[in-house]
């Protein structure tokens, strides 16, 4: 734990100052109000939250020794109490003497215990804690501070109890433990709510939505950043409104919307000069410098980072890290080379492992800059490690889902440095790297609920701390294992020699492609990722002498972090596709992003745009395609309008699409592995060949069928029907009278129904309207009777709760969210969702969607077929009705789908109308029994109700 000791007491004085900050604390009060503050502390009806109150100002105006003075004068008049210990060891720390300090604490437990004062033990406990973590010895600070919590409970002190919450909290995210900080600043929250306590309460909204961001729920973090917002706007408190819009501003850098961060950075620098907090200030012009870079214009953000000149080591190495980078876009490749390494050098001296991974990033691309790559290798490679290291110390999933939202840029890096020394050539490193960025926690989810899944998709032996597994002892946050990778990494980060050929020095032969360096490392990379023994201390085994850190064997399984066990490799992704697919795999970055594209007997690699590029591209085809929702020219002439502006279709087909060409015309069915926001793009609708007067349009339909998976590792290994004795649909139908939430009547959901029931033998058709059989049959364990769900709903995006599906009438609504399904596990093999917006949620990086897809999958669907936009009632009555006509003779989903979207187009139809389902998943074809179609189907009801 050597690194998070050296880590802790480095920034120390910026613990302090940020919580000052926080708490509203700094700052000079009046004399006049000093000295009646201390006159009150001498006084026999003397109140211990005022002389609280005068020992902080007192300190904070420079009068320590006058505040020990009347101290001591109290303990005359009064003799010692815990209190007044306490007080003098708060005189010691606030003058920057914690080793003078701990002996008063420590006296003052000793009186606490004698008097049995529990609020005193609970003060003093807090404060020996507090000091104790800050000084690096972790582990007995975090067992002081949960003593103190619970002296403050027997105290029914619930105010001081929030307080130490709120600084377990901060250890134990200064020592990585996550997930454990959430759940801490989550049990202050109600406390705080119930007193009232508004400027405590806001600190911890403050801290909760910064730790929130952290991992990469971005949702949450909005949410609780806009409540610590409107508490500081409240109190016309300066220093809280700087704190809570840096936080905001990272948000915005995270979701990629860097004019929003840029302004909420200046607003941070104005509030925090008002308050008179000057570090504060220069960290928040710094990341406007940031903000300055992202948008493409590097020479402004030189110019504001070149202004300042940071005096703390914290401040310098985020300065020096973000120069570099703003040096490198703006190809100055020699001074972004001498700031980086100014920040590794203080990342190491203050063992920040959170911007050790940035600076290797960033060295990383730097290296790729100047043709150096073994060493864009071997840093990227380490930038990896770091990222594995700190989610792997996440225990929650929906933390670990998020983590890598923001930090999978590096996988990009690595996956094309690799791709680059493979003269090009797509290796299983680099087919290996790309996997490793994309639903990650999907798989380790699914993977923990056993076979249930077809396919056998993820590996066999359940990750630890997943839903349904029991936690291990040797993956918990601060377990030796966990610390043995962080020292393991601290050493070797400690012991790093200089790769040859350093960013800014000229390439020489030795690592030019072909060169026996270049290929040593190459081999060593691919040699770890295909062999993949079982990495050493898996959960549940025993540590051994040969796997610790430091053994050959644990040196040897360096390599291994970037992929999970049971992922592909490349051969065995090839062998499981049919000759006629083609599956294409993206990876959006910053710089650049990557596309493989791999058949069964070929795999080649292209380099794309930078993901901003691509993602403003896909917004503006969307709103293309979203044109009849609100043009009158686009219902009165669809075809005229959508000609308009077809050719940003086309231009975003042949960014996507077109470099892989020769690989396209070979195939009929594609299989995408989306990234980031093309999750949201419906390929189908892209237009292969320029739009010209008078030709017919041609979309990408028209020439092949399409599924999405989210990631390769879900293609089964013989794609084929799903043969069920209870083949056959199940048809769950929302009430078509008023829905709720002011929707409008779901008039066509019958019709609908009866369109696609006539598909089938009525034996096989099952029709559900009860509100009650609906809830059990989407969210409980029995699964559907049939191989085929149908959905026909209103369905909407909640801001707090996710998606959601409304099958209930306004009075007495059925609303039931994506993560009440996730946790059934009765899903029938095919789901079809006839409703709004069900292949939305929210976006997180290479781990997809956050939604209904994603949820029925864990519960046990191989296939969700969803709406990538608000769906016209009618028109999905009539496409339903045609789609399961192609379903029902057993043909496979992708391709009844495709045929359905083409007969749209005849005559032409806008995409808006067919292009909004998608069909996700690995399941290829549902065998039907076919039978006599004269006869009824079914209508089920619940028990007991009305059946008029």
């Amino acid at each position: 734990m050597a690194w998070i000791r050296g880590s802790l007491t480095a920034t120390l004085p910026l613990m302090l100052l940020l919580w000052a900050a926080l708490a509203g604390c700094a700052g000079t009060p009046p004399q006049d109000t000093l000295a009646a503050l201390r006159e009150t502390c001498l006084s026999a009806a003397y109140s211990e939250t005022v002389c609280k109150d005068y020992i902080v100002q007192a300190s904070a105006s420079q009068q320590g020794a006058q505040a020990r003075d009347t101290v001591d004068e109290m303990i005359r008049r009064r003799g010692e109490s815990a209190f007044l210990a306490y007080l003098l060891g708060e005189i010691e720390l606030r003058r920057g003497a914690p080793e003078a300090a701990r002996p008063h604490y420590e006296r003052g437990l000793l009186l606490a215990d004698e008097a049995e004062d529990a609020l005193g033990r609970q003060r003093c406990l807090n404060a020996l804690g507090w000091l104790a973590a800050s000084q690096g010895e972790v582990d007995q600070g975090r067992a002081l501070l949960e003593q103190a919590i619970a002296a403050g409970q027997e105290a029914g002190a619930s105010l001081a109890v929030a307080k130490t919450l709120s600084n377990l909290a901060y250890v134990e995210r200064s020592t990585g433990r996550y997930a454990a900080a959430l759940e801490t600043l989550r049990q202050a929250i109600p406390i705080l709510e119930s007193e009232g306590n508004d400027d405590l309460l806001r600190r911890v909204l403050s801290n909760e939505c910064e730790l929130s961001r952290q991992v990469g729920n971005l949702r949450r973090a909005r949410t609780q950043c806009q409540r610590a917002h409107a508490l500081a706007e409240r109190a016309e408190d300066p220093r809280g409104l700087a704190t809570v819009s840096i936080v905001e501003g990272l948000i915005s850098l995270d979701q990629g919307s860097y004019p929003s961060a840029e302004k909420s950075f200046i607003e941070a620098a104005g509030h925090a000069k008002r308050a008179e907090l000057d570090e504060l200030r220069a960290h928040a012009l710094i990341l406007s410098g940031v903000a300055q870079t992202r948008q493409g214009d590097p020479g402004r953000a030189l110019a504001t980072l070149r202004k300042l000149d940071p005096t703390t080591k914290e401040q310098r190495l985020r300065h020096r890290l973000y120069l570099g980078q703003a040096s490198r876009k703006a190809g100055d490749l020699a001074g972004a080379r001498a700031a980086l390494d100014s920040a590794a050098q203080l990342a190491e001296e203050l063992g920040a492992v959170e911007e050790a991974w940035e600076v290797d990033v960033e060295r990383a691309s730097l290296a790729r800059a100047a043709a150096d790559l073994p060493g864009a290798i071997r840093y990227a490679r380490e930038a990896v490690f770091a990222v594995e290291g700190m989610r792997q110390a996440i225990p929650l999933d929906g933390e670990r889902t998020r983590f890598l939202n923001a930090r999978s840029d590096v996988y990009e890096i690595l996956a094309a440095s690799l791709l680059d020394a493979a003269g090009g050539r797509v290796t299983n490193a680099v087919f290996s790297v790309m996997e490793s960025a994309h639903a990650r926690a999907l798989r380790e989810a699914l993977s923990a609920q056993g076979p249930k899944f077809a396919g056998n998709r993820a590996s066999p032996s359940p990750p630890a701390n997943q839903r349904g597994s029991s936690p291990s002892p040797t993956n918990q946050p601060g377990s030796s294992q966990l610390r043995s990778a962080q020292d393991q990494f601290a050493a070797e980060r400690a012991s790093r020699p200089s790769p040859a050929n350093q960013p800014g020095s000229s390439p020489s032969p030795t690592n030019q492609p072909g060169s026996s360096q270049l290929r040593s490392a190459q081999d060593q990379f691919a040699a770890e990722q295909t062999s993949r023994p079982s990495p050493a201390n898996q959960p549940g085994s025993s540590p051994s002498p040969t796997n610790q850190p430091g053994s050959s064997q644990d040196r040897s399984a360096r390599g291994q972090f970037v992929v999970e066990r049971a992922s592909l490799s490349l051969s065995e992704a090839q062998a499981r596709l049919r000759p006629d697919d083609l599956l294409l795999e993206y990876l959006l970055g910053e710089d650049a992003s990557l596309l493989l594209a791999i058949s069964r007997d070929a795999a080649q690699a292209f380099v794309l745009p930078p993901r901003r590029e691509i993602e403003a591209q896909v917004q503006a085809y969307r709103a293309i395609l979203l044109r009849p929702t609100r043009s009158v020219d686009a219902r009165l002439d669809p075809e005229a309008d959508f000609r308009r502006d077809a050719g940003r279709g086309h231009e975003l087909f042949k960014t996507l699409l077109s470099p892989a060409r020769d690989l396209l015309s070979g195939a009929r069915q594609l299989i995408v592995v989306p990234d980031r926001h093309l999750h949201l793009l419906p390929f189908a609708a892209l237009v292969t060949d320029p739009p010209e007067a008078e030709r017919e349009l041609r979309f990408l339909v028209d020439r092949w069928e399409l599924r999405s998976l989210p990631a390769a590792a879900f293609l089964v290994s013989q794609p084929g029907a799903a043969t069920r004795n209870d083949s056959g649909i199940t048809l769950l139908i929302a009430d078509d009278g008023a829905p709720a939430y002011d929707l409008a009547p779901l008039a066509f959901a019958t019709a609908e129904a009866s369109a696609i029931a006539r598909a089938y033998d009525p034996r096989q058709v099952e029709r559900v309207s009860d509100a009650a059989a609906c809830e059990s049959l989407l969210t409980g364990d029995t699964r559907p009777q049939h191989a085929i769900l149908q959905v026909i709903s209103h369905a909407r995006q909640d801001p707090e709760s996710g998606p959601q599906l409304i099958l209930g009438p306004a009075d007495d609504p059925l609303i039931v969210s994506a993560e009440d399904i996730a946790t059934s596990s009765a899903a029938p093999p095919l789901v079809i969702l006839s409703a709004c917006e069900t292949a939305r949620g929210e976006v997180i990086g290479g781990e997809g969607i956050l939604g209904f897809v994603r949820a029925f999958t864990l519960a046990g669907s191989e296939a969700v077929v969803a709406s990538l936009w608000s769906v016209d009632d009618a028109r999905a009555a009539s496409f339903w009705g045609d789609a399961h006509s192609e379903l029902a003779t057993g043909e496979a989903v992708a391709t009844a789908l495709a045929r359905t979207q083409r007969a749209r187009k005849h005559p032409f139809e806008h995409p808006f109308y067919w292009a909004a389902f998608v069909t996700y998943g690995s399941l290829s074809r549902i065998a039907v029994e076919q039978g006599d179609k004269a006869k009824e189907p079914r209508l089920i009801r619940a028990q007991g109700n009305d059946p008029g």
